[in-house]
Parts: structure tokens; C-alpha cells; sequence
């Protein structure tokens, strides 16, 4: 016969393996359809072809296989590494722009009428050789965002959002 102490013993370490809680109210709620607690995805608004062009955009040559990129000419990889390089030159310094306003901000709200809170104010400027690697996310950019950013510099084309919504 088992002690209570191995008894607790066993159940505690059963808490600790299986989950014990309840999932469904962990769930959104939504207030269509039946079940109250129905989950809610993220759809994606974006065709594939619109998808392909922006990853490419992003990753580069990563978005092919190791034989397609060996099939490709060499003129097309020379052209997506160069689009890439410059994709991510021109988020790079977008982001440095995202968090000098807020930095500014910040400093003007919490030192106001302060001398070196007007020359760091007049002193922020964008490095094109620093490399910010705060993600998008905690920046609170969304993928629509890129999207918009990179058809108006003229990385994505201009009929992007009519490509192929089939």
C-alpha cells in the first residue's frame, strides 16, 4: 500500500507532464457562429503570386530550391540579390526611423525643456551601416505595412495588389 506522501508525490509530478488546465478558455471569443468560443484565424489577404513576389523581396534567393537556383540564369540571381540587398537596406533604415521617433518622443515627454534633450532631438539621424534587428512586430509594423512601404519605393510594383487574385 502506498503513503500518502508518495501518493502526493506522483500527483504532483502528474501536474507537471499533462496539461491540467482548461483550453477553451484560453480560445477568442467570438460572437458568430454557435460555440461561443469558436477560434478566430488570421487570414491572409495576399495571392500567392503576391506572396511569392514579397518573400522573394525579403528572403532573396532562400525562397528557391537549391536546383532552381542552380537552373536559374545567372543575370536573374544577380537581380533578386540585388533587389534583396536593397529591401533590406531600406527596412533597415525605416526601422531606425520607427524607433528615433519614439526615442524623441520619449525623451521630450520625460525631459522636457531640457538642453541635451534638444540636441539629441536635433541630433537623430539613420545609419545605413547600423543594422536594426528589432523584428517588425515588437515595432508594431504589420505585413500590410512592408507591403505599402515597398511599392512606394518601387521594390514591389505598382500594380501589386491587383497581381493575380485567383
Amino acid at each position: 500500500m502506498a503513503s500518502s506522501q508518495t501518493v502526493k508525490h506522483l500527483a504532483s509530478r502528474y501536474e507537471k507532464v499533462n496539461y491540467v488546465s482548461k483550453p477553451r478558455a484560453y480560445r477568442y471569443r467570438t460572437s458568430n457562429g454557435n460555440d461561443p468560443y469558436q477560434m478566430k484565424y488570421e487570414h491572409d489577404p495576399y495571392s500567392q503570386q503576391q506572396n511569392f513576389l514579397y518573400k522573394r523581396a525579403i528572403f532573396g534567393l532562400s525562397v528557391y530550391d537549391k536546383e532552381e537556383i542552380e537552373a536559374m540564369h545567372w543575370q536573374k540571381r544577380k537581380r533578386i540579390q540585388k533587389v534583396h540587398k536593397r529591401t533590406q537596406k531600406e527596412l533597415n533604415l525605416w526601422k531606425q526611423e520607427i524607433v528615433n521617433e519614439w526615442t524623441n518622443k520619449f525623451f521630450i515627454t520625460v525631459f522636457p525643456n531640457n538642453s541635451f534633450t534638444d540636441d539629441l532631438v536635433k541630433g537623430s539621424f539613420v545609419d545605413p551601416e547600423f543594422k536594426n534587428d528589432i523584428p517588425f512586430m515588437d515595432l508594431g509594423i504589420s505585413k500590410a505595412q512592408i507591403v505599402d512601404k515597398l511599392v512606394s519605393i518601387g521594390i514591389l510594383p505598382s500594380n501589386f495588389y491587383v497581381l493575380d487574385k485567383t
